[in-house]
């Protein structure tokens, strides 16, 4: 697959996740609201729906994000070879690879963690200062505001690794923390 049709492709699939994730915030406000007993019921079928709905999209995404990760390592590892020392083009896609990766990360974590109470609970696990993040009513962007502090400490791989140990058989995490891992690698390997 090109990489024009790969990055259209993970495009259209994260305007559906978005979508999804949407459905999944609305349902949630109508199961704490709803009194009767046969509407929470089908609301939790309808929450469930949509949960595996989402964990297939993450699945379908993370596989073609890191698809796209082996491709631009192989890339830049040829560039490297072919022009030591100099940055090219290519190699700077290196860290757009990093930004998709920590965007993948931090959709994940807010699914795994979406109360505050959770988050706070591993920040405090990766003793990063909940001070220094503000939080708000969106689960996405206390992801948001966690991940760009825990980047600034040199944390990510921490909270990485507490939700790995919580979670380990969560493929769309480990996937998204391989990916950071790799990017950042490559980031720590260009010759200077």
């Amino acid at each position: 697959m090109t990489k024009f049709n790969s990055n259209r492709k993970q495009e259209m699939l994260r305007q559906h996740l978005h979508t999804l994730y949407e459905d999944q915030e609305a349902v949630y406000r109508q199961l704490s609201f709803t009194l009767s007993e046969i509407d929470r019921i089908r609301l939790q079928r309808q929450l469930d729906n949509l949960n595996q709905q989402i964990q297939n999209l993450e699945q379908t995404l993370c596989v073609s994000l890191v698809s796209d990760v082996t491709e631009t390592n192989n890339v830049v590892l040829e560039s490297i070879r072919d022009k030591q020392g100099i940055l090219t083009s290519k190699e700077k896609n290196i860290n757009l690879t990093k930004g998709e990766s920590i965007r993948l990360l931090r959709q994940i974590l807010a699914t795994l963690y979406p109360t505050v109470e959770d988050s706070n609970r591993v920040i405090s696990d990766a003793e990063l200062n909940p001070k220094l993040v503000k939080f708000s009513e969106k689960a996405i962007n206390n992801w948001q505001n966690i991940l760009s502090e825990a980047e600034k400490q040199g944390k990510i791989d921490t909270i990485a690794q507490i939700a790995s140990e919580e979670y380990p058989n969560d493929f769309q995490l480990i996937g998204a923390y391989e990916k950071y891992k790799i990017a950042t690698d490559m980031l720590l390997s260009k010759p200077s």
